[in-house]
C-alpha cells in the first residue's frame, strides 16, 4: 500500500506539512534542551558558562522530571512518524505528549521557577492547536490509517 500525502499548496497540505514541520522543530529543540540539561549534570565545569538561573534549575529537577519530559519528546516523535505513516495514531501520540509536557510544566512552575510559567502555558496551547488540526486532518481524511 501506498501512502498518499497531501500536495503543499491545498488547505490539507499545508495544515499537514505545518504541523509535521512543527513536530520536528519543537521536539528537536526538546531533544536539544534535555542534552543540554544531562550535559550540565553530568559536566560541572559546562555550568559556568550557562545563566545561573538556569544551571540552578537544572540542578534542582529531578532525574524523574527530567525523565517525563524526555519522555513527551519521544511521544512528539511518535506523532511526527505516525503522521508521515499517515496514521491516526498520531493523535494518540499527541495526547500522551501533552499530558506529559503539563505534567512537566505543573512539576517547573510550582517548584517557584518563574521562566517557565509562560512559556510551558504556550506550549500546551499550542499542543492543544496540534491536537485540533490533527482532529481537522483524521475528518478529512488524511490521516486514514487506522493501524501505526
Amino acid at each position: 500500500m501506498t501512502l498518499r500525502r497531501p500536495k503543499l499548496l491545498t488547505v490539507n497540505g499545508v495544515l499537514y506539512w505545518g504541523l509535521l514541520a512543527l513536530y520536528v522543530f519543537g521536539s528537536s529543540r526538546g531533544v536539544l534542551w534535555l542534552l543540554r540539561d544531562v550535559s550540565v549534570r553530568l559536566d560541572p565545569s559546562r555550568s559556568a558558562r550557562l545563566p545561573q538561573d538556569y544551571v540552578q534549575f537544572v540542578e534542582s529537577v529531578s532525574w524523574g522530571q527530567q525523565a517525563v519530559f524526555a519522555i513527551s519528546m519521544v511521544f512528539m516523535w511518535g506523532a511526527s512518524i505516525a503522521m508521515l505513516r499517515q496514521s491516526r495514531w498520531a493523535l494518540h501520540f499527541q495526547g500522551a505528549a501533552f499530558f506529559a509536557y503539563a505534567v512537566d510544566w505543573i512539576l517547573s512552575a510550582n517548584a517557584g521557577y518563574d521562566m517557565f510559567k509562560t512559556s510551558g502555558a504556550i506550549g500546551l496551547i499550542a499542543m492543544l492547536i496540534a491536537a485540533g488540526v490533527l482532529i481537522i486532518l483524521i475528518v478529512r481524511g488524511e490521516l486514514y490509517r487506522k493501524a501505526f
